[in-house]
């Protein structure tokens, strides 16, 4: 679930904080999903999401 910032109105960064989470949760099992599949191609793709997916977690984080 991604909901952009300017949409939070006056959310608190508690609020801000549980959404990066919500959104790392969810990168996650998708990358997950993918990577447990036997279609070559699919995996191929998996292996770039996962490095995309350690980038955005490192800026999310932060």
């Amino acid at each position: 679930m991604h909901i952009p910032l300017r949409f939070l109105g006056k959310a608190s960064i508690q609020d801000v904080s549980v959404l990066k989470i919500e959104e790392l949760i969810d990168l996650f099992f998708r990358l997950k999903k993918i990577l447990e599949t036997q279609d070559k191609r699919k995996r191929v793709l998996a292996e770039a999401l996962k490095k995309r997916f350690k980038e955005r977690a490192r800026k999310l984080l932060n």
